[in-house]
């Protein structure tokens, strides 16, 4: 059987770049691939341990540097490619997987190098510009990632596969909501600023109680801004109305959260083909959410036909629309009803397995591709090699006299990115956000 292996992160659990892995792993064996995980591992953030007690059921394969230099990242890797052996490697958020199969692709025989670009970053896009003589393929999340893979990275388009996470059938028959006495809404998600802002929801629950709209709100997640959350919402006074629960299986939310929800709120300044408001398309809740760049080129949610949207940041507006639902005649109704059938082929659960094995089979017969060398580093080299020593012996070295930096968050242990930005690389991106949620090509857009 083929085989893919993921190299991934180990330090986040849960996400919908994690749902969409795990399921991979689960699903590619009845589509003719064996997907595997190799997990990045480390002494403070990525816990190889806990990641297997949470997904007892996936084949992992832990990458441990002997030090945490780039330098032992990349043959920690190199080392766990060579035993898999696999027909694909894919990159997930693991920036020095880029350079370990490179290496491999420079000495002989090695695998296909694809990356996932699931979030619409500069970085990311930067770091595929880098390694494009290298890249077989990206699997990206949504129009506008697509869009910025070719025109701003350069890749060609056919080796770049829009991949959206798909999504479920209910397990409860679904059916158009009506206003009650009270609305409910729901946030189901990570519970984090720089990329949910997910504390918007505290001046959106202020603004619904000035307008004396009955509500109750489900939260239902966790992340780094809980504590913050908590404490601003979990009041005495409002405890009958806003209750907090962790993160939950996905068979509870099908069956105990999503048929008991009328809206769902989704805050992000970014987001690919977002998951959870798909999954409450299906189940007939309407989807309140922030325009991030490429919502409207993507056509999943549609203002006023399946859900309604707002500026990122805009509260006031959201508000109102959260209002509409519960005080506008029939409005609730009809967005529910349409929400209910708009989730159709690729981005149903099925669909979305198959257009990745597909992917996955079209990234094997395109001819490999291998550069003549490595991007130029953009990193000053280090003392002790600018002394003439070795790496490895360097790395001993630092290691002896404790002179190794500790990280203090999970991506300065294992990068997401691989180089610096130019300056000008997000003007770029936003430029073709703009472009891109108009319907129209840019004038002239430089490459990353």
């Amino acid at each position: 059987m083929k085989k893919v292996l993921i190299v991934t992160p180990s330090a986040y659990l849960r996400g919908g770049v994690e749902t969409i892995i795990h399921d991979l792993c689960r699903e590619l064996p009845h589509l003719g691939w064996c997907s595997e995980l190799g997990l990045a591992a480390g002494e403070h953030f990525h816990i190889v341990s806990r990641y297997r007690s949470a997904y007892p059921e996936v084949t992992v394969h832990p990458i441990l540097p002997r030090f945490p230099t780039r330098r032992a990242r990349v043959e920690a890797i190199v080392s766990v490619v060579r035993d898999v052996a696999p027909d694909i490697v894919v990159a997930a958020r693991i920036a020095d997987t880029y350079e370990a199969v490179a290496r491999l692709k420079l000495t002989g025989k090695a695998p296909r190098l694809g990356v996932a670009v699931r979030g619409l970053e500069a970085q990311y896009v930067h770091d595929v510009s880098a390694y494009l003589d290298f890249i077989d393929a990206c699997f990206v999340d949504g129009r506008l990632i697509e869009r910025a893979c070719i025109e701003l990275a350069g890749m060609d388009s056919d080796r770049v596969f829009n991949l959206p996470g798909g999504v479920r059938p209910p397990v409860v028959p679904p059916g158009p909501r009506v206003p009650g006495e009270v609305l409910r809404i729901g946030y189901v998600g990570r519970l984090a600023q720089a990329d949910k802002r997910v504390l918007d929801l505290i001046s959106l629950v202020e603004r619904l109680e000035q307008a004396d709209l009955p509500f109750m709100l489900s939260v239902i997640g966790d992340g780094p801004e809980a504590a913050a959350l908590k404490g601003a919402l979990d009041t005495s006074a409002r405890r009958s109305r806003i209750r907090f629960l962790a993160w939950q299986t996905h068979e509870s939310l099908y069956r105990d959260v999503f048929p008991q929800l009328d809206c769902l709120l989704n805050f992000s300044p970014t987001e690919g083909v977002t998951i959870a408001p798909r999954e409450g398309l299906v189940h007939g809740v309407v989807p309140v959410l922030s325009r991030f760049p490429g919502l409207v080129a993507e056509s999943v949610f549609r203002e006023g036909h399946n859900a309604l949207t707002f500026e990122v940041g805009n509260m006031d507006a959201a508000a109102r629309h959260v209002i509409a639902l519960h005080r506008e005649p029939g409005l609730l109704a009809r967005l529910s009803a349409t929400a209910i059938v708009s989730q159709k082929e690729r981005y149903l659960f099925e669909g979305s397995m198959r257009a990745w094995a597909d992917a996955f089979d079209a990234c094997l017969r395109a001819p490999p591709r291998c550069g003549r060398g490595l991007p130029a580093d953009d990193e000053p080299m280090p003392r002790l090699e600018r002394m003439g020593l070795h790496g490895a012996v360097a790395d001993r070295l630092r290691s002896w006299s404790r002179r190794m930096p500790q990280p203090r968050e999970p991506g300065a242990e294992w990068p997401h990115g691989r180089f610096r930005v130019p300056p000008a690389a997000q003007d770029r991106l936003e430029a073709l956000e703009r472009a891109c949620d108009d319907g129209r090509k840019p004038a002239a857009l430089l490459r990353l």
